[in-house]
Order: C-alpha cells, then structure tokens, then sequence
C-alpha cells in the first residue's frame, strides 16, 4: 500500500521562506532608511541581482542538492532494519533527505537574516523544529493511512546516522553561503551593508546609553555621529 510521505507535504517545503520573508528588512530603524538615501543606490545598480548573481545561485543551488541527496546515500549505507525485518532503504533516504533540504534552508537564512527582532528569534526557531514536529505527529496517524511509511519515522529519529547527516549537510552547504558573505564583505561592500554598520553603531551607542529608539533621538544621534553623511 503506497503512503503520503512527510517529504511529500508541499506546504513545509516553503516553510522557512514563508516565516522569515515577512521578518527580513533592510534596516533595523526606519529613520535610517531616511536618513541615508544612498541605501536605494544597491538596487538600481543591479547588485542585489544581476548576471554573476544568477550564475552563483545556479551553482550554489547544485551543490545544496548535491549534498543533501549524496551525503544520506553515503552515511545510511547499509539501511536500518525494521521490526518486520524489511531494510528501510528509500522511506529512511526519503525521510533523511528532506530533514536535511528543511533543516539546510532554515540554517542559511539564519546566516543570512540582517535584521533580528525577538519574534524573528522564536520564528526561526519555531521553523528550525517545525518539521520534526509535523514527523512526531505524522507518525501517530493510523496504519493505514502510514502504509509502507509505518516504523520510519520513529527509527529514523532514532538512528545517529540521521543526525550525522544533518550535521555533515548543513556544515557542506555552510561553506558556500560563508564564502559569498566574507567576499561581499571585504571585496565587495555595498552602501547598504555600509549603512548597517552605522545604524549598529547607533544602537549600540543608545543601548548603553539607555536612551529609547524614538525618532527624535535617532535623528540627533545620526546627526552628531555622522553629519557628513546628512
């Protein structure tokens, strides 16, 4: 009897993007965004998208797929067996292998994510878990609807080769997202990341100071700190 496999879900796989897209700003102050124009420059420019930008993505995107198909096929080799004696061959890579795609993708939008909040904590968070939430109630549902998925789930979560894949796939897909960070960071700077670093060194300024985030205050303090910039 085939079965609707977790993997299957199609509401998880934008999951991550879904929480954390509505979260991700520019900036953390919208006095900011007033304050420094030049921030708008970036996209008319083209450098948040571009033809080198697509390339890197393309390639990026074979890599993550790569590893998160490769490293499961690798590690869980030979299969976990079940309590009724069948090898759990393609139920375990296909569990295996999507915790890994959800698991990847949350990891580098947190590498990613510019601006954090206390909500946009808990939602990451909250998304980090999420599917091996939905897995531990996927598996309370009767036999009959499991089919031939019945068993995998609860021996997927407890074998260490599952885990050691998560581990090996989010540390290989890691190495991209770092290189493009640390590239854009001391080759190719934008007025955007210029202009964070500003606003960081006002909210850092304010926090010690233990004055509040009003518009007021902000405006004097870009106005002091960097009046060349007004």
């Amino acid at each position: 009897m085939s079965s609707m496999q977790p993997s299957g879900m199609w509401f998880l796989r934008p999951f991550p993007y879904s929480l954390s897209a509505p979260l991700t700003r520019t900036s953390s102050l919208p006095q900011t965004l007033l304050y420094f124009p030049e921030i708008y420059k970036d996209v008319q420019n083209g450098q948040d998208f571009n033809g080198w930008v697509f390339v890197w993505w393309m390639i990026d995107s074979m890599w993550v797929g790569l590893v998160i198909y490769f490293v499961p096929m690798w590690v869980l080799n030979p299969e976990p067996i079940m309590s009724n004696g069948e090898v759990s061959e393609k139920w375990i890579l296909s569990f295996t292998s999507f915790a890994c795609c959800s698991t990847v993708c949350n990891f580098r939008l947190i590498l990613k994510t510019k601006t954090w909040t206390h909500i946009s904590w808990m939602v990451m968070a909250f998304s980090v878990i999420s599917y091996f939430i939905f897995s531990f109630f996927y598996m309370l549902l009767p036999p009959v609807v499991l089919g031939n998925f019945e068993g995998v789930v609860e021996i997927s979560m407890q074998t260490p080769g599952v885990w050691l894949c998560l581990f090996i796939s989010v540390l290989l897909t890691m190495i991209p997202v770092a290189i493009q960070i640390a590239f854009k960071t001391f080759f190719l700077t934008t007025e955007t990341m210029k202009v964070r670093r500003k606003e960081n060194q006002i909210l850092q300024k304010l926090r010690s100071e233990g004055r509040p985030f009003t518009e007021k205050i902000v405006k004097e303090s870009y106005e002091k700190y960097f009046p060349h910039e007004k």
